[in-house]
């Protein structure tokens, strides 16, 4: 992945970047981004998140858990070794917020690096007035709310109890997010709004699955791009660059194996 979302506390850096992301932190401001790198002070993060309780509602339940050195190690070690693995899926050790489907057991949002790092585009690109599709735990939507060039931060989430299970959270830590309920795959039925930015994150997880539908959301949503010449460059969706990552590693694999097997 080429994102540059480096998360800070006290001043350390978790994760390496390039030099000149490592130069550029503001270490008074929640967020700060300068020259397409993004810094997010991990601390405010973790206080937002906070506010956010713990529980069951509907079909989902929201905690917070302690990820061990060691099972972190182990993650790491079975990383290393999968064909198929990225670096940018780890998870280093620390505390973490989940909201997970209590039928499945899926965990549909976290403040993992991986998860985090998979709104750099957004983070990057946000400005004006930006539609968010799928709300979750509103980490992407507490951060651009940060960010000057960002006027309006609207979000479409189709579970009206997740809404009303996160409305406190958000209405206490940002001031230009405004939530509506509404399914993303049906489109916005009021075509009056325009936005300068398009950001779509309903996915739960990292799948090469999900490419045919990163393109069909991209075409629902193009009549609601100011600039109708950059309407495809106006819109992104988490996970787009890794799932793609994942089709072309996947592939490979694939071809090696049955070249080896017509060899033999």
């Amino acid at each position: 992945m080429s994102s540059s979302t480096t998360v800070l506390e006290s001043g350390k850096q978790n994760l390496p970047l390039p030099e000149k992301s490592s130069q550029l932190t503001n270490q008074e401001k929640p967020v700060s981004r300068e020259n397409g790198n993004i810094f997010i002070n991990k601390t405010a993060l973790r206080e937002y998140l906070e506010e956010i309780p713990n529980g069951d509602f509907g079909n989902w339940h929201i905690d917070s858990v302690e990820l061990s050195e060691m099972r972190s190690e182990i993650d790491k070690l079975k990383l290393l070794h999968s064909p198929l693995s990225f670096p940018e899926t780890y998870v280093p050790s620390g505390w973490y917020k989940r909201l997970i489907t209590l039928d499945t057991k899926e965990v549909m949002m976290s403040n993992t690096w991986a998860e985090i790092g998979g709104h750099y585009e957004l983070f990057a690109n946000a400005h004006g007035r930006v539609l968010i599709n799928g709300l979750g735990l509103g980490i992407a939507a507490w951060v651009i709310d940060k960010i000057p060039e960002v006027d309006e931060v609207i979000v479409q989430e189709i579970d009206p109890k997740i809404i009303k299970w996160m409305e406190s959270a958000i209405w206490e830590h940002t001031t230009k997010v405004e939530v509506f309920q509404g399914d993303a795959r049906k489109g916005i039925q009021d075509t009056r709004i325009d936005y300068d930015y398009i950001w779509h994150d309903i996915w739960p997880n990292y799948c090469s699955d999900n490419i045919q539908e990163f393109r069909d959301m991209r075409c629902t949503y193009l009549e609601h791009i100011k600039n109708p010449k950059r309407a495809f460059e106006c819109q992104g969706c988490w996970s787009e660059e890794l799932s793609h990552a994942m089709k072309w590693r996947g592939d490979f694999v694939e071809n090696m194996c049955r070249t080896r097997i017509e060899e033999d």
